[in-house]
Order: structure tokens, then sequence, then C-alpha cells
């Protein structure tokens, strides 16, 4: 059997090129052979799923990117590379870079196994259901899904990982979302949203303000209160 690193950036080191090329995603990536056999293509999905996590999400610093793009053999060269490359206001400390890849790589050893992608590659049915789970939990802690975040006033929990609804459910989903995304509030706001019309938000300026309503008035006023959450 392979020999695997002491560490998961190391070990994901050896295999991110055979998916990541000179900045860009392989569309095929380069097929990975473990003990005289290809690798399984659920596993090489999940080694994708997981290289793009690394590269994409904020869990790691820049110097732990850097090492892991860089086709260079040590940290130092990289690093030297970069320098060589760079002013020196912009030059990054050898030393400082070696203790922040430190860092990330105690952090992933708290999730992850060191040898985790040795496992799933040579026994998947044992261990890649384990891995996938762990990896779908820090995808929605450390993946940046801020421009879908900022473009709605819902604050939905992001522990929660549901992989398929029905088409009720889904069509009830991009209603909701459409419903409260910014966009739509702004167009409510100022009257031109096509659904909440100006007459209807006049109406509800009158009902909230009058002091003199009749009966039918008084129980849409009520009605408001409910849909509100401000009392029955």
């Amino acid at each position: 059997m392979a020999r695997t690193s002491k560490n998961m950036v190391d070990e994901c080191k050896k295999y991110i090129g055979n998916f990541y090329v000179n900045g860009e995603w392989l569309e095929e990536p380069t097929k990975i052979r473990m003990n005289g056999r290809d690798v399984e293509p659920r596993v090489m999905d999940y080694m994708y799923n997981l290289f793009r996590f690394l590269i994409e999400g904020t869990m790691l610093c820049d110097c732990t990117l850097m090492w892991l793009k860089s086709n260079l053999p040590s940290i130092q060269a990289t690093f030297e590379l970069y320098n060589d490359q760079h002013t020196e206001i912009e030059a990054i400390n050898l030393n400082t870079a070696h203790s922040k890849i430190l860092y990330d790589k105690n952090k992933l050893a708290k999730y992850f196994d060191t040898d985790i992608l040795f496992h799933v590659m040579v026994d998947p049915d044992r261990y890649l259901d384990k891995a996938v789970e762990t990896l779908e939990k820090l995808m929605r802690v450390y993946m940046d899904d801020s421009e879908y975040r900022k473009a709605s006033i819902l604050k939905l929990p992001k522990d929660i990982i549901c992989k398929d609804i029905d088409s009720y459910s889904w069509a009830k989903l991009t209603e909701i979302l459409g419903r409260y995304s910014k966009d739509r509030i702004k167009l409510i706001e100022s009257g031109e949203d096509k659904e909440m019309t100006r007459e209807m938000i006049g109406y509800f300026n009158y009902l909230i303000s009058n002091k003199k309503l009749s009966k039918k008035e008084k129980t849409r006023l009520e009605q408001v209160r409910i849909v509100l959450g401000l009392g029955e």
C-alpha cells in the first residue's frame, strides 16, 4: 500500500493536481490508481468536493492555499519563489508561513484523520460515508455563501442539510426565497411591486393610523396584527 503523509494538507497536496491545474478545475480529473486499480468515481467526486472546499472555502489561510496550489516540492521553495516575484513589502516571512500552515494542519486534524484520503481510496465502503458527512458539515460553516445570504432578509440556519426535495417543496422554496429577497423588498417598499400594489400599501397605512375604524376595518386590522405576530 502507498505511504501516507503526516498531515491532511500534505496528503491533499499529493492529489490536488489531478483536479486543479494552473488555477482551473479540470472538467475531467486525471485518474488516480491505488493498489493497482482506478479509484472509484464516487471517491473521485468526494476528493473533488474536498479540494474545492479547501481552495474556495474560508477554512484555510492564504499561506496554506499558496502551498496547496504550488507545484514546488517544499514550503520553503514555494515562498522563496513568491518573495522573488514580489516587493519587499509584499514578501512573506518563511517562519510566519510555516506557522500559519501548521495552524491549518492542526485545524484540519480536528475533523479528518491524517490518512483519510488513503482510507477512502482503499476502502470506500468503510470510510467514505463518514468522510462525506464531515465535509458537508464543514462546507456549511466555511464555504463562502455570502452572495446568497446577503441577497435575502432571511437568516436561515446553516447546519441543516437536505440533498433532495419533492417538486412541491421546490416550488415553495423558490417562492419563499423570491418573496424575501432584498430586491423584492425594495420593490415593495418603493410601491413598484406588481403584487403589493400602491393601493394595498395605502390601505395598510390607513388601517394602522386611523383611530376611527368601521367594524369591518377593525376586523381587518386584527388580521394584520395576527399576520405580523402582534397578537390575536
